[in-house]
């Protein structure tokens, strides 16, 4: 399927680029597969391969586009500032820790999850890929619930830092906000 058909994929294009301060891959072509794990991935040209689930799963162009901006967002630049800034929260709360290791270990996803998750909450809002109610949801209830992900989507909306003249991208400020919260624990 040609997501350009679907939804304006410049637009995706676009709000990405300007949030992560460089140029992504955003995935204009998807090609379902009958069985993949991980879910979805993104591949080097900037295609994706996307498990279709059980009839019905991927019933609009909104639920693929929302997986394409996800798998778009891994990768940031500045992600690995943000890993290293989060493994300094996990020692001194044992909770996060906690849920960290259960994203790993049993729901299989990576260390910056939580970044892309809350990243991708926010954006898909204002492409209009999910409601505020939606995101919520979502992030409640995905991996069991991503507490770190709402937390970086509350601050975001909160602040709309990405609307302010001296945005210099999503990893910046993410480090920014991070190192914040390792200094006051």
């Amino acid at each position: 399927m040609t997501m350009t058909a679907a939804y304006p994929v410049g637009r995706i294009d676009e709000a990405l680029s300007h949030f992560l301060g460089s140029r992504p891959h955003v995935c204009s072509t998807v090609y379902l597969a009958t069985y993949i794990k991980p879910i979805a991935f993104q591949l080097p040209n900037g295609a994706m391969v996307m498990h279709a689930g059980p009839h019905g799963y991927m019933r609009l162009p909104k639920h693929m586009l929302q997986l394409c901006l996800h798998e778009s967002l891994h990768g940031f630049p500045g992600s690995e500032q943000a890993q290293q800034l989060q493994d300094e929260l996990r020692t001194s709360h044992l909770e996060f820790a906690k849920q960290y290791k259960d994203l790993l270990t049993i729901y299989h996803s990576g260390p910056e999850e939580y970044f892309v998750v809350g990243a991708e909450a926010y954006l898909s809002v204002m492409l209009q890929l999910r409601t505020h109610e939606e995101c919520i949801q979502y992030l409640n209830s995905l991996n069991g619930g991503m507490p770190l992900s709402l937390a970086i989507y509350e601050r975001l909306r909160k602040t709309n830092p990405d609307s302010k003249p001296a945005w210099d991208g999503y990893g910046q400020w993410l480090r920014k906000e991070l190192l914040d919260a390792v200094s006051n624990r």
